[in-house]
């Protein structure tokens, strides 16, 4: 008999997999995301000790898919929490089962591409509403900042000058003496 908590893990990797939105998302791989499942909780419930090599591609091939679809499609909650939960099922078949340190590097890898998806996002939503309420200020200036733009302009506009005169005189060619010439 399974812990309860593995036992609600698998039944919400199937119950996302099987819902019509995330079927079209996931696509052609639904099949193979419930075939790695189904393997894993028949690992988990008879104590196996050894897994099919066919098993071991198959994931990698679910984690090469799952790379695939947060580069190229628009990412939701449910679907890293699936990836989440997903990438955690398979971290323990390796750790107790499978032995193969790079699976579990791609597991982490995986894992942590989707869970900072969340952090990246709270970022992206965080910089829009700055960028709207920087629209809305960018035309108003206080008079005081338009007397200090004013100045600063103008010091700029002294120093360049000063510093071209210097750059000037710094590079300024050699002059032969004309009094050492001899002609010829």
């Amino acid at each position: 008999m399974l812990d309860p908590q593995i036992e609600k893990n698998l039944a919400n990797l199937k119950d996302f997999l099987n819902s019509k939105h995330n079927k079209t998302i996931v696509g052609k791989a639904v099949d193979s995301f419930i075939k790695i499942i189904g393997y894993s909780r028949y690992c988990i419930e008879n104590d196996v000790l050894a897994v099919d090599e066919g098993f071991i591609k198959d994931v990698f091939e679910s984690f090469t898919f799952l790379e695939h679809l947060y580069i190229n499609e628009p990412v939701s909650r449910e679907m890293a929490e699936f990836v989440g939960v997903y990438t955690l099922l398979i971290f323990n078949i390796d750790k107790n089962i499978v032995h193969n340190p790079q699976l579990s590097d791609r597991c982490r890898l995986v894992d942590n591409i989707y869970r900072d998806f969340l952090t990246v996002r709270e970022t992206f939503d965080f910089l829009k509403q700055l960028i709207r309420q920087n629209k809305s200020m960018i035309n108003y200036a206080l008079p005081s900042v338009e007397i200090s733009q004013h100045y600063l302009e103008s010091f700029n506009k002294k120093n360049e000058v000063k510093e071209k005169k210097e750059l000037k005189e710094q590079f300024k060619p050699p002059v032969p003496n004309y009094s050492d010439f001899k002609g010829n």
